[in-house]
């Protein structure tokens, strides 16, 4: 029973912590300054800038800025030494529109953020059984103990004796 709690609970933690949002593909055009989005690079954009940020990726999210015949996307620099985060910067980085393959803008998603509730309340639903299921000391759906074992006779219980103090 330990098992289908944990998944029940682990559910309901991803469920919770997922985005109600989608990245939609705009044109380069429609995208406002300073706005936050996702941009898909090239290769050869990705290989230009190990040097500036460290690693080889072909994907950037930031702030983007159209300049021309060329654009910017700053992005923040986290470092993390021996496990402690560091406080971060921006670096922004310039690309020529060349470079650019995709540019997607964070949306809110209906669709996801229905999935996203329904799965949150069909988690907590099983969560919510499967501890009434380990907690429950009498499975029996009437509700009723067991009977006795054969053999034993119930004891009889005597009615207790009630006691009136009357206070003037």
């Amino acid at each position: 029973m330990t098992r289908n709690v944990t998944q029940a609970l682990l559910l309901v933690l991803l469920s919770g912590s997922s985005a109600c949002f989608s990245y939609v593909s705009v044109p380069v055009t429609a995208v406002a300054p300073n706005e936050e989005v996702r941009v898909t690079i090239t290769n050869d954009a990705g290989a230009r800038l190990v040097k500036e940020l460290g690693v080889y990726t072909t994907t950037l999210d930031g702030e983007f800025a159209a300049h021309g015949d060329s654009v910017s996307v700053t992005v923040p620099i986290v470092r993390e030494y021996r496990g402690q985060m560091l406080e971060g910067a921006n670096q922004s980085l310039f690309l020529g529109r060349a470079e650019v393959v995709d540019v997607r803008q964070r949306k809110f998603s209906r669709a996801r953020s229905a999935l996203t509730i329904a799965g949150v309340v069909v988690g907590f639903v099983a969560l919510t059984k499967a501890i009434i299921a380990i907690a429950d000391p009498n499975p029996d759906s009437d509700g009723l103990p067991p009977p006795p074992p054969p053999g034993m006779t119930a004891v009889p219980r005597r009615p207790v004796p009630l006691i009136r103090v009357t206070i003037p």
